[in-house]
């Protein structure tokens, strides 16, 4: 049986599919762009670049930390633990132990410190890192100082903004640099 019953309704189907088409067809124009025309998104633009946003915020503020940390100190096993390309920078900057949560493994660590010399150590947390979902991710960093002097010493915590700069290359920025609590 066709599918049009009717003459009418043949002629009103064919009316309808050329009115459609000629304004468009009510379908989505983006479509019509070829993909390599779209701008990027950022929310998806930096996938995969590197370094990741987390290890951004960790350099910075490891750079930034006064006095200069030397080495490193990672909250080995807990939820504190540097994630893997935070870690992969901290390594790069300075020799790198785990600090584990127990008080007798942390004792132990610390003589081992003080018994290599006057080094500036720094136990650096991440303390939360959130995806803002617009190509801009959120990263507090915060550390502690270990051994000597300046034992227990907090180096104040700050809150980054690392966001996706679409290029020639599209790349992670820090785009800002505060402390966490405001001041």
């Amino acid at each position: 049986m066709p599918a049009f019953r009717s003459p009418i309704r043949y002629a009103a189907a064919l009316l309808l599919g050329t009115s459609l088409a000629a304004c468009g067809g009510g379908a989505d124009r983006a479509a019509e762009v070829p993909p390599e025309e779209l701008p990027p998104d950022p929310a998806t633009a930096c996938i995969g670049s590197a370094p990741a946003p987390v290890a951004l915020a960790v350099q910075d503020f490891i750079g930034a930390a006064e006095p200069k940390p030397e080495r490193f100190l990672n909250a080995a096993t807990t939820d504190s633990a540097l994630p893997g390309p935070a870690e992969a920078i901290v390594t790069r900057k300075g020799p790198t132990f785990y600090w584990l949560p127990d008080a007798a493994s942390q004792q132990q660590m610390r003589a081992k410190l003080e018994g290599d010399g006057p080094w500036v150590n720094m136990l650096v947390v991440v303390r939360g890192q959130t995806d803002g979902g617009d190509g801009t991710w959120t990263i507090r960093v915060g550390g502690t100082y270990i051994g000597g002097e300046l034992h227990g010493t907090e180096s104040p915590e700050k809150r980054y903004t690392v966001s996706c700069i679409i290029g020639d290359t599209n790349a992670w920025k820090v785009t800002d640099a505060s402390l966490a609590g405001g001041a």
